[in-house]
């Protein structure tokens, strides 16, 4: 295709959317001084309403194997790809001596008003089970016959955890307690949270299954197909230590593309899209079954140590000093994080199956992203990160035929922290080639032509309160395997990097 016409466009983007204890004592965090030199309490103000509930949920788990059990069990359902539950799921269960969920956590409240007022401002109420360091408590293997966890509020603006368990019952000196940012608990806890995967629809019911059929005071939806825990995961969604890949990871075309044309001497994507090979540079099928896919993820950047890289997207709304940064943070309360890649390209003309956004989401947990040794230090582990992670994800974007999409696009790619959303436009400059052309049987021909100059806005959704991790430029060009080496008889390549700044992304066309 190279030989055959010139591609001369960049695109430029002229507006993008949018930073020690002892063996009885757990470590207890100095709070005066850490956000804008105000003095702080173990809870921030939007934590402090969930203390009567925790202490009421703790009481219940307490007295009622039965509660444990449906907690373990309902987490375990992963509805939301998450080991947790809503409390609207289970409120109206029947446990011990044919009490509810409800009338159980009743009998530790001042009155009703106290707990309708929770059920009211907190209509998306989860319990989560953590996974907690070196296989030391989780869903899976929590003995819910025998272990009663404490119970832990996950912190919405301060950065120390609040728990709840009878005194002395963790080394804990008090009924309330705190887990000092840095460290995470070696005992059996559970968390309450707002969750962050679902929200209150207007419609009489749920469009999706696994949130329908419950007895719950609200209908829910999830903010994105991705989170619907009745989607089978991609099997190819695991956690990598290096930044090359083996040959079963990449498929077996990208790797024949890479034989035909090295890096710099020709274009991969001609062989992967369109077959075409050094000895076939002009004419070729088109093949329509692969998508440009992103293969890989990691937050290494050149701006951030690894440590305070989880602190801004684990904590984005909070003030840090210095004194908090010298000590680290984990936030083993949240589950994993959740991202939104937007891919904008643009089309002759648009249209539902020809779409120029697309919007994909995907999660991680934290030490798939982050390198972090675990200590263990009385009754909690300490957390220091010291590295990257890289994520290996599979997500398809779009079939790059020439005859439909220019040969560039952008991507971005968000943290997810919900809040509200508003459009903005995104304008940028791109060519199309005139010299594409496909007969029935999409055998592609090619003729000298000219390209068409275009200026293309696209309507895209800003998401405050998300974090724009950055914003790069993908060519059709651009080689897909930039080299390879072997170690130990096995062959290992390096796809090309995209560096957004605060995050890097690896693309490789599926065969999906």
């Amino acid at each position: 295709m190279k030989s055959r016409f010139i591609l001369c466009s960049i695109i430029a983007i002229l507006a993008v959317c949018f930073v020690s204890c002892t063996q009885d004592e757990l470590p207890v965090y100095n709070h005066e001084g850490l956000f804008d030199n105000q003095q702080v309490g173990l809870y921030s103000d939007n934590d402090e309403p969930l203390l009567p509930f925790a202490k009421a949920l703790y009481s219940a788990m307490k007295e009622s194997p039965a509660l444990r059990k449906m907690i373990k069990s309902e987490a375990q359902e992963k509805f939301n790809k998450e080991y947790e539950t809503l409390y609207q799921f289970i409120k109206n269960e029947r446990v011990e001596n044919g009490l509810s969920v409800r009338e159980l956590l009743l009998k530790y409240f001042e009155n009703e008003e106290s707990l309708s007022t929770i059920e009211a401002k907190h209509p998306t109420l989860t319990i989560h089970i953590p996974i907690l360091p070196k296989g030391s408590f989780s869903a899976d293997i929590w003995k819910a016959n025998e272990q009663i966890p404490a119970v832990a509020i996950h912190p919405t603006k301060g950065v120390n955890v609040t728990l709840v368990a009878d005194k002395g019952q963790y080394g804990n000196k008090s009924d309330e307690f705190v887990i000092e940012a840095g460290f995470s608990p070696a005992f059996p806890v559970v968390v309450l949270k707002d969750n962050n995967r679902v929200v209150v629809s207007q419609n009489a019911s749920s469009r999706y299954s696994s949130l329908n059929n419950r007895s719950s005071d609200y209908v829910f939806d999830f903010i994105d197909d991705y989170f619907d825990g009745s989607i089978e995961e991609k099997e190819s969604e695991i956690s990598l230590r290096q930044f090359s890949f083996t040959d079963n990871l990449i498929d077996s075309k990208v790797i024949a593309a890479y034989g035909h044309f090295p890096p710099s001497s020709g274009w991969q994507r001609d062989y992967i899209f369109y077959n075409l090979t050094p000895q076939n540079p002009t004419n070729g099928t088109i093949s329509l079954e692969y998508k440009e896919t992103l293969r890989a993820f990691t937050l290494q950047n050149s701006y951030k140590s690894p440590q305070d890289m989880l602190t801004y997207i684990a904590h984005p709304n909070t003030t840090i000093g210095p004194q908090f940064q010298n000590n680290g943070l984990w936030p083993w309360t949240a589950g994993s994080f959740d991202f939104r890649i937007t891919a904008i390209m643009a089309t002759r003309n648009a249209s539902p199956s020809i779409p120029n956004t697309i919007i994909k989401t995907f999660a991680a947990y934290p030490d798939e992203l982050f390198v972090v040794t675990q200590t263990l230090q009385g009754n909690t582990y300490k957390n220091t990160v010291t590295g990257y992670g890289i994520k290996l994800t599979n997500i398809d974007l779009f079939n790059w035929n020439l005859n439909n999409y220019a040969e560039a696009m952008s991507i971005s790619i968000w943290k997810i922290n919900p809040d509200y959303t508003e459009n903005v436009l995104i304008s940028f400059n791109t060519k199309f080639i005139n010299n594409v052309t496909t007969n029935k049987k999409n055998n592609v021909e090619y003729t000298f032509g000219t390209t068409t100059t275009t200026t293309t806005s696209v309507t895209a959704q800003k998401h405050f309160k998300d974090i724009h991790l950055g914003t790069d430029i993908v060519m059709f060009s651009h080689p897909v395997i930039t080299g390879s080496h072997v170690t130990g008889g096995k062959t290992y390549y390096s796809l090309r990097e995209y560096d957004l700044g605060f995050c890097k992304f690896y693309l490789s066309p599926q065969n999906l």
